[in-house]
């Protein structure tokens, strides 16, 4: 429906600006958007039928609504769709038959209009900024899977009263590597949950080997991409 916009916002179609007072569509459940896109040829209205392209999950497989203006790409040809209308139906029963991906959930459905060449590179670009960020992470950590390892099976252990605090260079799953304010690395093993072997400890609650400097350059270039 049209109403005039109560507070300021952006649009979901475009992403300009909503100013307080414009007149805008909107739904219950559903971004607001511009009558007319500034700069657009035409209102921004719905594609024709004929141009549209339906998609759907299921809640039972970790599915979510889909909004107004949400990016969605088709992974059977790669192309991308932008959502128009939105719509939930919930299955009380037999929802493996309808896509729900269990006896009973929401079935979420968009009807998308296809991106404009410019919006499918933008959202290409970003898609693949975020792989190459995933990949980069992925990388990382089983690097980072591999030094612990190894340092694990270092055998300079002094029994210490307290792990060494320093800088922490790099973390992975229950193990970090600290610099010390004398620029010692050590390699510190959290050891103190129930149930882990204590004998082990030579730190309270912690396993501390002290490793060699050579891999402090490698831990702060591997954190930096783990942690992203």
């Amino acid at each position: 429906m049209t109403i005039r916009a109560k507070y300021a916002g952006r649009c979901a179609v475009c992403g300009g600006a909503i100013s307080v007072g414009a007149k805008i569509e909107w739904n219950r459940g559903q971004k607001a958007r511009h009558i007319s896109c500034p700069g657009a040829d035409s209102p921004a209205a719905p594609a024709p039928e004929s141009n549209r392209r339906a998609f759907s999950r299921g809640q039972g497989y970790g599915g979510t609504t889909y909004s107004i203006g949400e990016r969605i790409r088709d992974r059977s040809d790669g192309s991308w769709w932008v959502a128009e209308r939105v719509s939930k139906t919930y299955i009380d029963e037999d929802g493996l038959s309808f896509g729900v991906g269990d006896e009973s959930g929401y079935i979420y459905r968009a009807s998308a209009r296809p991106a404009t060449v410019e919006e499918a590179a933008q959202f290409q670009a970003e898609a693949d900024a975020r792989e190459a960020k995933r990949l980069a992470r992925k990388s990382a950590d089983a690097r980072l899977g591999e030094l612990s390892r190894e340092h694990m099976c270092g055998t300079d252990r002094p029994k210490l009263d307290r792990a060494p605090t320093g800088t922490v260079l790099a973390a992975w799953l229950r193990c970090s590597w600290v610099r010390d304010d004398d620029g010692v690395l050590w390699h510190i093993i959290d050891n103190g949950h129930d149930g882990d072997d204590w004998r082990a400890n030579n730190a309270p609650g912690a396993v501390v080997i002290r490793v060699g400097p050579t891999c402090a350059d490698e831990l702060i270039a591997l954190a930096a991409a783990y942690g992203e």
